[in-house]
């Protein structure tokens, strides 16, 4: 599950990591192993709504909605959020993970806080995937990072392939 957002994992827990004097890629990790995994150990599943591919101390953004139309995911949000802790210059990083085939898809710069939507393009499938999704707000410096956001499972349609 790692290598493939190996990037998108550095970013999101470089803060935390530095803090804790580790690796990004050893916080996930752990974190994943405390608080993702079900199950007994003859038969552990990861439940993907409590996985986290950023971790930090910037506060969840409410109200994010995410859907998806033929393969491209729109991610939704309320711009208007009046806080300290929050500045219309946040970026927004995005990601698909397919736990079937071990593979992501994401950006690390979708968009800005202040527009209140980003979407991603997907690679056209062969065949239906499902994929998780997630979203994640992070200062334009990276030094503050919010939970990634658990946007929900979709599948992915397979494109039509003509001979």
């Amino acid at each position: 599950m790692m290598a493939p957002a190996e990037e998108f994992i550095k970013i999101g827990f470089k803060a935390e990591a530095l803090a804790a004097k580790e690796t990004p890629r050893n916080m996930m990790s752990s974190y994943t192993l405390k608080n993702a995994l079900t199950g007994d150990l003859a038969d552990q599943q990861i439940d993907f709504s409590k996985v986290l591919f950023s971790k930090g101390s910037m506060p969840e953004t409410p109200g994010v909605k995410t859907v998806l139309n033929n393969d491209v995911l729109e991610f939704t949000w309320d711009p208007k959020i009046s806080s300290s802790l929050f500045h219309t210059n946040d970026q927004v990083m995005v990601l698909a993970y397919f736990p079937t085939a071990q593979e992501a898809e994401y950006a690390l710069y979708a968009g800005n806080r202040a527009k209140g939507a980003a979407t991603f393009a997907l690679i056209k499938q062969e065949q239906e995937m499902v994929m998780e999704t997630y979203i994640t707000f992070i200062s334009p410096d990276h030094k503050r990072v919010c939970n990634s956001i658990y946007c929900g499972q979709f599948i992915l349609p397979a494109e039509e392939l003509i001979d």
